[in-house]
């Protein structure tokens, strides 16, 4: 016979382990963005952001991957937290502006992705002044690209 607390654990949910350093979150959130399992990575990225709420590029990940998941809402509101913190940042203001034409307002999308190509332009990398191009600075996107596609991968 089970006692209820093995009963419990049998149908309660499998959740993300707790992870306590901010390096091995992000680079288990990043490897499941990777794969798809935008669930999973959504779970890590929260977590990170607990170690550490003033992460950028954490916020960056974590807004691309509501956005895949069609969370919109919460897309907005941690790419406007990311560009309150940096706002000189190409990947949030990039994800910004594609999330806005990809929603259908491009005039919302415009003055984001002008920014973003700007600082694309003017950023140099470590090769020196000039070297930098909006390719290099798209590859700082996670993903590359928010694609909201038609069935979400997650299931």
């Amino acid at each position: 016979m089970f006692s209820i607390a093995e009963t419990d654990a049998a149908v309660a949910p499998i959740l993300t382990p707790l992870v306590r350093d901010l390096p091995t979150a992000l680079e288990r959130a990043q490897r499941s963005f990777e794969r798809g399992h935008l669930r999973e990575a959504i779970e890590l990225l929260e977590q990170a952001l607990v170690l550490d709420a003033s992460h950028v590029a954490a916020r960056t990940m974590l807004a691309v991957a509501y956005a895949r998941t069609r969370r919109v809402e919460q897309a907005l509101e941690h790419l406007e937290a990311a560009l309150a913190l940096a706002p000189g940042a190409f990947a949030p203001r990039c994800a910004l502006g594609e999330l806005y034409l990809r929603l259908g307002i491009p005039e919302q999308a415009r003055p984001h992705l002008a920014r973003a190509l700007e600082v694309a332009s003017n950023a140099a990398p470590e090769g020196g002044p000039g070297t930098r191009t909006a390719a290099h600075a798209a590859a700082e996107l996670p993903g590359a690209v928010l694609a909201l596609p038609a069935r979400s991968r997650e299931r």
